[in-house]
């Protein structure tokens, strides 16, 4: 077994850093649909589309690293209370920054919603259905 204060350090460095690794990835990429949304309020042309869709597959690929940095913190918390290199009270770690992480997600939820309810032309519809479809219930994207 390593020393336990390097895996006191590594097991405490992996609760608070994920979650604020989640922080990060929410911010960027809750901004970046943000970024989106001011310069193309509807979807009216292929490239207002095209540009949709990478912007959708982003926050695909996103939302699957944040289930990672969501959940690491929890068995590291496991292990340093197996190996007794954490106390029971050093929860907070992975508590405090996983409510900021909350906050952040529930800001960028109302942007979400906005992009799920974009104005489309009759020609996209279909296609923006699609999409929106596969963003709300499927890991990956399929176009």
């Amino acid at each position: 077994m390593p020393d336990k204060e390097v895996l006191h350090n590594l097991l405490l460095g992996l609760m608070i850093g994920m979650p604020c690794v989640g922080i990060v990835n929410s911010l960027w990429f809750g901004s970046e649909l943000r970024r989106y949304l001011a310069t193309s309020p509807s979807i009216a042309t292929w490239q207002d589309m095209e540009r949709f869709k990478r912007v959708v597959s982003g926050q695909m690929y996103a939302a699957l690293a944040q289930i990672g940095f969501l959940i690491i913190p929890y068995p590291a918390y496991a292990a340093g209370l197996y190996f007794k290199v954490l106390e029971p009270a050093a929860v907070v770690y992975i508590l405090v920054p996983s409510g900021i992480l909350i906050v952040v997600g529930v800001v960028f939820k109302r942007i979400e919603d906005r992009a799920k309810h974009l104005p489309v032309t009759s020609e996209f519809a279909t296609e923006y259905d699609h999409v929106i479809t596969t963003w709300m219930k499927k890991p990956f994207p399929d176009w």
